[in-house]
């Protein structure tokens, strides 16, 4: 298992989450977030180095300000992650969909705009990420800049975002 770059006092921080939610439950969708996303943005050559950097606590003044960049990208895609699937839980005959107590629980589609609105603003942050890399390349090998035919779509079909 990989280890996550943020932790969990990062979203309850940004999305005022529930305190109850517990962090081995919710590391999932940071994984998710970081293995998927954050390394199909800046390599995963890029994204090993920090984990092992992290690991390790050998963090440069440099993986600590590309960190500044990498929080809140996390954070937003953790979070947009999470709410398509919250309210979810897995039984041994398959997925159910929980109703709490005066709760009103909200559409599918609802569901998928209010994700929607942390990916658009994951992928803000991964723009000035990717700009912080291209300023500092010499610094950041692993990271290769694209060219103008490497522009990824930011929805993922897996996600339904």
């Amino acid at each position: 298992m990989s280890t996550p770059l943020i932790n969990i006092q990062a979203i309850k921080d940004f999305a005022d989450l529930s305190v109850v939610i517990k962090e081995r439950k919710y590391n999932q969708y940071i994984l998710m977030a970081q293995d998927r996303f954050l390394a199909s943005l800046i390599g995963s050559d890029c994204v090993d180095g920090l984990v092992d950097r992290k690991c390790s606590n050998t963090l440069t003044a440099e993986d600590i300000a590309l960190l500044e960049y990498v929080k809140p990208y996390l954070v937003n895609y953790s979070y947009a992650l999470y709410v398509g699937s919250s309210m979810k839980v897995s039984l041994n005959s398959g997925i159910a969909t929980l109703s709490g107590d005066n709760a009103t629980v909200i559409g599918n589609q609802s569901r998928v705009n209010e994700s929607k609105k942390y990916v658009l603003y994951a992928e803000r942050l991964g723009i000035k990420m990717t700009t912080f890399l291209t300023d500092n390349t010499a610094l950041y090998p692993c990271y290769t800049v694209p060219t103008c035919g490497e522009i990824k779509e930011p929805y993922s079909p897996y996600f339904g975002l």
